[in-house]
């Protein structure tokens, strides 16, 4: 026999409350009113423990990378804080973190809860993505074949600049059916 877990409310001890809010992957930070750091669970400890010790101390005191002209940061901390407006954002944070993170911020409390995750690995990854697709661009515009990718749907997703030039294309294609732009596509005569 398997014992059940209670049913209806549990109290949690402070002890038990925050061992559950350690075994989340991301960093929760609590801000009070005041923009003191009231609480910060173990991730988020591990996320900003090149900042030092922040408990108790003023978040842009210890955060003074986050405030600047047009900041993520600010804006969306004082939406919660001011306005009691939940959002979520991603941003670099420099010196002395150098992490991207993912930061979910809600009222919470006369102040505010932030979750925020490391996300600098799926950054660089997307980065790469980036500069592998420009660099594939460049070679897909400097060769003298004609370059087209047609979808599952039939659908025109890629021309290239030659291919646009062999096939006349006067108009954007992009996007366009394949057989409804090239009818002529379909007579078995046809040269391509």
């Amino acid at each position: 026999h398997i014992p059940l877990p209670p049913t209806g409310p549990v109290a949690l001890s402070e002890t038990d409350l925050r061992a559950m809010l350690d075994a989340f992957s991301d960093g929760i930070a609590w801000i009070d009113r005041s923009w003191a750091v009231v609480f910060l669970n173990s991730r988020a400890r591990e996320i900003v423990s090149e900042a030092g010790d922040v408990l108790g101390k003023n978040h842009w005191e210890c955060f003074p990378f986050m405030v600047y002209e047009g900041s993520p940061w600010v804006r969306h901390y004082h939406l919660a804080m001011d306005q009691g407006i939940s959002s979520e954002f991603v941003e670099f944070y420099g010196e002395p973190l150098n992490i991207w993170v993912r930061v979910q911020v809600r009222p919470f409390q006369g102040g505010i809860i932030g979750f925020f995750r490391d996300v600098t690995a799926e950054k660089r990854l997307e980065e790469e993505r980036n500069l592998y697709g420009k660099r594939l661009e460049q070679v897909l515009q400097a060769t003298t074949d004609g370059v087209a990718y047609i979808d599952r749907e039939w659908r025109i997703t890629y021309l290239n600049q030659r291919a646009k030039e062999v096939l006349g294309a006067s108009s954007d294609l992009i996007g366009k059916d394949h057989w409804e732009e090239f009818p002529a596509a379909l007579d078995e005569n046809a040269p391509f």
